[in-house]
């Protein structure tokens, strides 16, 4: 396997990651291989002194379990992770809820998760350009098979060809669908408790904040398990503090951080490249990406909202070398392409 900063391979090995922080290990007394792995190495990211001294004072922390954001232009793939900017305030919409300990629910998620990370909400009643919406889901109504889901979508300069640390991506919208009321196994309506509402929710923030897929292992807000989100819930409402150390990683360094780098060949990236093309023939808006546990959906958007996504399946064997770089453009996109004929021998 190349060694990091090669061109041909990833900036990490396919071997054992670290998912402890380096002093941790030295208190210890421990080495390097004795934390669980993660799914990439945290400590091969190309980033400065400090923001590497910040990562090591978070105990616990596993960045490096997160789904990257992915994009690939003229044969070269990058994988790279995607945050709000810290600098600017962040727009949030709360659902309307007429149970006042749900209403407490909410609030105790959405403040905690504002006094851990070095963000600020800007609470409104309608977002205008970009911003979190948190929805409420009726009953019955399609979207979320458990409490809440999650899409974060990340905008990127394409220009990702060029070697550096980083490239030009933020997060710039994100919706989260919360069902607080659901049918039981009965038929009959019941009401999720406060608990899991307010665990629910501040899991689905983090996903909202840019962290994508699950940590594997610990205690964990971002892991998938139901108690472990209940318990946490129950803690917020007791005014107790809750600590995201993985969430906190991801804010310790720049968004845009390059993960890794990976040359995949013209052909494994003709779809993107096709789409690139038609920016500026088609006046299309793109690309916005968002990244959920297995797959990654590049979208472009005409001036009417019509959308032309491209996919990526399962990222993460994808970023382990275990899978090929194949991507799989709707109907409507290659219908796009072809009306285009750029180039023709897409399809």
């Amino acid at each position: 396997m190349p060694s990091q900063g090669s061109r041909s391979g990833f900036f990490w090995h396919t071997g054992r990651r670290k998912g402890c922080t380096v002093a941790g290990l030295l208190a210890l007394g421990l080495g390097s291989f004795a934390c669980a792995s993660t799914l990439w190495d945290v400590e091969a990211l190309p980033i400065d002194r400090a923001e590497r001294q910040a990562l090591a004072g978070l105990d616990g922390q596993r960045l490096g379990d997160s789904t990257p954001y992915v994009f690939a232009t003229l044969g070269d793939a990058v994988f790279f992770l995607c945050r709000w900017p810290s600098s600017e305030k962040i727009p949030l919409v709360l659902p309307g809820v007429s149970d006042p300990a749900l209403a407490e629910a909410i609030e105790a998620a959405v403040d905690s998760v504002e006094k851990m990370l070095p963000i600020e909400f800007d609470r409104r009643e309608h977002l205008g350009e970009g911003g979190i919406e948190i929805r409420r889901l009726e009953p019955g109504e399609p979207g979320v098979s458990g409490v809440a889901n999650t899409v974060a979508n990340c905008r990127l300069d394409p220009k990702v060809g060029d070697e550096g640390p980083r490239v030009d991506a933020r997060l710039v919208d994100a919706s989260i669908w919360l069902r607080v009321r659901a049918f039981d196994v009965a038929g009959r309506i019941s009401t999720h408790s406060p608990a899991e509402v307010a665990g629910s929710l501040f899991h689905e923030l983090g996903h909202a904040l840019g962290f994508q897929g699950h940590v594997r292992l610990g205690r964990s807000v971002m892991v998938r398990s139901v108690d472990h989100v209940r318990r946490i819930g129950r803690r917020l409402l007791e005014g107790k503090t809750v600590d995201a150390p993985s969430l906190k990683a991801l804010y310790a360094v720049p968004s845009g951080t390059v993960v890794a780098r990976r040359q995949v060949g013209d052909e494994a990236t003709r779809w993107f490249d096709a789409m690139s093309a038609l920016v500026l023939r088609k006046r299309l808006r793109g690309p916005m990406i968002r990244v959920g546990d297995h797959v990654a959906r590049v979208n472009w958007m005409d001036a009417n909202g019509g959308s032309y996504p491209v996919f990526l399946h399962d990222v993460a064997a994808v970023m382990e070398g275990s899978r090929g770089f194949e991507l799989d453009p709707a109907r409507r996109t290659r219908a796009l392409v072809a009306r285009a004929g750029e180039p023709p021998d897409l399809n």
